[in-house]
């Protein structure tokens, strides 16, 4: 028996939020003719973006623009770390509420790599910078519970205007 009514549909998430992730660029260009790859990389990667943040404005950061094409059309790197920042939108000409900033993170070293989420707090005017990250080898050794991780702490005050 089939169900009248209609699917629910994803909402747009709502929120500023950060994130870093592993993209594997060799299987999303396979098959793809030597003078498209590059390019075909970037749509890749605005894609996934899109598909991640939930939005549908994605910007490509500069420095992860030089990386894709640093090895020629041709030649794009099979993997690449960047980090998925969405952010409001201060154009009021625009339709869409935020948009996604993608940006290049240096990385030597794809293995046991996970999504990390990134937090800013405001507390008491400091900045903390907080990511939780549950890693590859933690799990396989049986450890049940998340490991979290200060990246970043700085602890000096916001000086006042």
């Amino acid at each position: 028996m089939v169900q009248s009514g209609t699917k629910a549909r994803r909402t747009a998430r709502k929120g500023v939020a950060t994130r870093e992730y592993t993209i594997h660029l060799h299987k999303r260009i396979h098959g793809v003719g030597f003078k498209r790859r590059a390019p075909r990389a970037i749509k890749e990667i605005k894609m996934f973006a899109k598909k991640m943040m939930g939005t549908e404005d994605v910007r490509i950061g500069v420095r992860l623009n030089q990386f894709i094409w640093s090895k020629g059309v041709r030649n794009v790197p099979y993997r690449v770390r960047v980090r998925l920042a969405r952010k409001a939108n201060k154009d009021a000409d625009s339709i869409h509420k935020f948009y996604t900033l993608v940006t290049f993170v240096p990385c030597t070293d794809f293995k046991g790599k996970q999504i990390i989420n990134l937090y800013l707090e405001h507390s008491d005017g400091c900045i903390v910078i907080t990511s939780y990250i549950v890693w590859h080898h933690a799990l396989h050794f049986g450890v049940r519970s998340s490991i979290s991780l200060n990246l970043f702490t700085n602890h000096s005050k916001i000086p006042s205007s």
